[in-house]
């Protein structure tokens, strides 16, 4: 069941690791967060589950470079969006987690701690992702991380500015996206 989800556990930074990233059936954007932008994602997540209608999906908890608490979600879109409060447990909101499908090359990788996902699989899926998209995903996440270092800077905390636009210039160095529709 995880072997799919084992070649992507580890820290946040080996989810953006270049052996990964680059190989050329891998496509990915960074969003916001659940934490913080919930709710621009209802529409693109809801239009990339749809795509693997049928699928699987399990969510696995990535920390210490290692998979645990797997769990079967039924229905992905009602756990981590719909019912937010009541369905989604307050760990994943500050644990990294993947949630990921059986069937499709299609898998979530959450970060609190940077701030962003990852959203990898086919081109298929992750332009059904972005094309469900209410906002922009990379513009989304630039323009957040870009406010939030900002009001760390006017607070005084120059450092902790510095370290967002870091993981910001991370991210999006590493932002891959797939073929337009037409061009699939």
């Amino acid at each position: 069941m995880l072997a799919r989800a084992k070649m992507l556990a580890g820290s946040a930074e080996q989810y953006l690791a270049d052996d990964w990233l680059s190989r050329s059936d891998v496509y990915c954007v960074a969003q916001e967060n659940e934490a913080h932008g919930f709710h621009h994602e209802l529409g693109s997540l809801e239009q990339a589950l749809g795509f693997c209608l049928g699928s699987k999906w399990y969510l696995v908890e990535t920390t210490d470079q290692e998979l645990s608490n797997p769990a079967q979600i039924v229905d992905p879109l009602n756990y981590l969006l719909r019912e937010r409060s009541p369905s989604l447990p307050s760990r994943w909101l500050v644990v990294p987690f993947m949630l990921f499908a059986m069937d499709y090359d299609a898998v979530i990788l959450y970060s609190p701690e940077y701030e962003y996902k990852l959203i990898s699989g086919t081109a298929e899926f992750v332009r059904a992702y972005i094309d469900g998209a209410e906002v922009d995903p990379v513009a989304e996440l630039e323009a957040w991380l870009r406010g939030e270092a900002d009001m760390w800077k006017q607070r005084g905390d120059s450092e902790h500015a510095a370290a967002i636009l870091r993981a910001l210039d991370m991210a999006l160095k590493q932002v891959k996206l797939p073929p337009s529709a037409d061009e699939l």
